[in-house]
């Protein structure tokens, strides 16, 4: 395997920063459609648009996870029923 070479100047002071910022303004932009979405679906079908998932680890330590539904047939019905 590979060794990490170590961050140069470029890196450390111009693209981690870059990067930040652009996931920043990312996460600025696409919020307000994110909230909308999850409020029509919520309103259209009255089904949680977020559930939590328990499991177990390698570890032998329980967890539970905050998920978005991704069912196929979820998501035809919201796109159907957002018809304005």
């Amino acid at each position: 395997m590979a060794k990490h070479r170590p961050y140069g100047i470029y890196e450390k002071y111009i693209k981690r920063p870059q990067d930040f910022l652009c996931a920043l303004l990312a996460i600025i932009v696409l919020s307000p459609v994110m909230i909308v979405t999850a409020i029509l679906v919520r309103i259209k079908l009255g089904s949680p648009v977020l559930f939590t998932q328990e499991g177990f680890s390698a570890r032998s330590t329980d967890y539970s996870i905050l998920r978005a539904c991704r069912r196929g047939a979820f998501w035809r019905q919201v796109i159907a029923s957002l018809k304005f």
